[in-house]
């Protein structure tokens, strides 16, 4: 997928006043999309530098350190590609209205979800 691929639904605008633009219904656009398209930030934040790096067990235990966190980073790309915009509104919408005081409409699918049961 390209950082500014049409099919995604997200467009990049470039200059003053610039910034992302969803161009797909939020049923179609995938936070894997998102998270690609601006740049695919840091997940992990572990101190992992190449430690010891002439040492045997620093190379074995560098080696454990970058896959597990290439594991992690996979697992993470897979699930945020099972989580679409739409999905996410409708979470926000249901946890609005059962937190707040504030009237939001909510649909009566979101109330008869599953999940929320």
């Amino acid at each position: 997928m390209k950082r500014d691929d049409p099919f995604s639904g997200i467009h990049s605008i470039k200059g003053h006043g610039g910034g992302w633009m969803l161009t797909a219904e939020m049923p179609k656009i995938i936070l894997a999309a998102i998270w690609y398209a601006v740049g695919e930030p840091t997940l992990i934040a572990l101190s992992h530098g190449n430690e010891s790096p002439g040492c045997p067990v620093g190379k074995v235990v560098n080696c454990a350190r970058s896959q597990a966190c290439q594991d992690a980073k996979a697992q993470f790309f897979v699930r945020l590609g099972k989580v679409t915009l739409d999905q996410l509104s409708q979470d926000f919408h249901y946890h609005y209205a059962i937190h707040s005081d504030a009237v939001l409409p909510v649909t009566p699918e979101i109330l008869n979800d599953q999940q929320y049961q």
